[in-house]
């Protein structure tokens, strides 16, 4: 407890005690989501069925968040996935297309076509075992073991 006076006033040892000013300060600190019970329980004096409303919201919060980072950790896969099967598709269209190219009578196109597509599966296959990926705090991501 201290005792203040203001900025605007002296305060001597014999002034009357109903002069001095009493400046009490009460914190009260919380960690988490939600407010301490005796907060949660002022609360429901004040507004009934508040109490209840402040921990569902929290609640859902924590659902929202937990749903946000599963997407976080899924995301970088799922790419990787997408990325697979888009890769298959095109590889197979272009093999289709030389397929018609050398029955319509075009072999030399149709040897093009595929040559080109191995090369650049290769050269991606080469060239994604060489670029390591980066986290987006600038840390490298794990080495592969495949």
């Amino acid at each position: 407890m201290t005792i203040e006076q203001p900025a605007d006033s002296k305060l001597d040892a014999s002034a009357n005690p109903d002069q001095r000013y009493l400046n009490l300060r009460y914190e009260e600190i919380t960690v988490g989501p939600l407010p301490g019970p005796a907060l949660l329980g002022q609360y429901e004096q004040v507004i009934p069925g508040l109490a209840q409303q402040i921990v569902d919201m929290a609640v859902r919060e924590q659902r929202h968040r937990h749903e946000i980072e599963r997407r976080e950790v899924r995301q970088p896969y799922q790419l990787a996935i997408n990325g697979q099967y888009l890769g298959f598709g095109v590889t197979i269209l272009v093999l289709v297309v030389a397929v018609v190219f050398t029955a319509l009578g075009f072999p030399a196109i149709a040897a093009t076509l595929v040559g080109l597509d191995l090369v650049a599966l290769v050269g991606l296959f080469i060239y994604g075992r060489r670029v390591q990926p980066t986290y987006a705090d600038g840390e490298d991501a794990p080495e592969s073991t495949s």
